[in-house]
């Protein structure tokens, strides 16, 4: 895919209805950002192949940046995948106290103090929410402010690479390796072109983008600590003109509980959900009744609201302080 006429803005619109339910069944209905002019793409010109081999600290402060009110700078970079032969848009975003440091020139690098995490939007929707309408940005920075999480590095990478198609970042028989995008190319972004070290990440995603926390997590422990499902569901929900045989392949590959129990595994995750959520609730309490022999499984349940943003936006201050806690 290319690069989509994103813009750079950092805003966009509400997910969901106010009465919870989404525009189609099985997902969250997220609009496309408004275009203005306020954030022309000339402000996001790196094209990069993952897999240049350049310091964080330099290397950053020689892209144009956006910031935010509360200190973080937003990198917009438009990433060719080596390992998936996807060309999308991925977000970085460093904390204030990072930022203050990438924006030192008596400084000569960021230290250790830090987290990488991962942050995966919902179908059909942008990385820009978790800037935006999400407050997961903002979030971020007040907690840190407070010296309650760790400095941390964000990887908001675009999940729905395929036009027009949902495809559950997932890897397609001859088709789009979208998970392959997610993990590996992210990795490589992360190590050879940001200079990020080799520790682990978390994942934390709402929606169809909590699947997608969930999944790579699972199936990429060597790259992923921690995981978090906000809202999310713990199957692939296929969309039309997915046969039944590769639904058949694909169900079974993406197993996530078959997977653990296959593979022993350190995880932890964070379950979020909400008892009204049509979307997410069954499959949450089918996949903790199932996964909690294996992995530690903390549920957090909402006591009110379904599925949109309105409801999820407290919790994601609930996300980053468990990442905290189990550190």
């Amino acid at each position: 895919m290319q690069d989509s006429g994103l813009r750079g803005t950092l805003h966009d619109q509400p997910e969901g209805n106010e009465d919870g339910s989404s525009s189609e069944p099985g997902h969250s209905r997220e609009h496309l950002p408004r275009q203005t002019e306020d954030h022309p793409e000339e402000a996001f010109p790196a094209r990069v192949d993952a897999g240049a081999t350049l310091a964080l600290q330099p290397r950053l402060r020689g892209l144009r940046q956006d910031s935010t009110p509360g200190g973080s700078l937003v990198f917009r970079l438009v990433i060719n995948g080596k390992a998936s032969k996807i060309s999308d848009v991925v977000y970085v975003v460093t904390s204030p106290k990072i930022s203050r440091l990438l924006e030192s020139k008596d400084n000569p690098g960021i230290g250790s103090d830090y987290q990488v995490v991962e942050l995966f939007p919902g179908y059909p929707g942008v990385p820009q929410t978790w800037i935006g309408t999400l407050g997961g940005i903002t979030t971020m920075e007040n907690l840190e402010n407070a010296n309650q999480i760790k400095p941390t590095i964000a990887i908001i990478p675009a999940i729905n690479v395929v036009a027009g198609q949902d495809t559950e970042c997932l890897d397609f028989v001859g088709g789009a390796q979208v998970e392959t995008w997610l993990t590996a190319d992210m990795k490589t972004l992360a190590t050879s072109f940001l200079g990020i070290d080799n520790r682990s990440w978390s994942s934390f995603g709402y929606s169809t983008g909590g699947w997608c926390a969930a999944m790579v997590a699972v199936r990429h422990p060597d790259q992923y600590r921690r995981g978090i499902s906000l809202a999310g569901y713990f199957e692939p929900s296929f969309s039309a003109g997915i046969n039944r045989r590769e639904r058949s392949y694909l169900s079974s590959k993406y197993d996530l509980v078959k997977t653990l129990k296959s593979s022993p595994t350190s995880l932890k995750m964070l379950v979020i959900a909400s008892k009204r959520d049509r979307n997410s609730y069954a499959s949450t309490q089918r996949f903790i009744s199932r996964a909690s022999n294996y992995i530690s499984v903390k549920f957090d349940e909402i006591p009110n609201g379904g599925h949109n943003i309105a409801v999820w936006h407290p919790y994601v201050e609930t996300g980053f302080l468990w990442l905290k806690a189990t550190e």
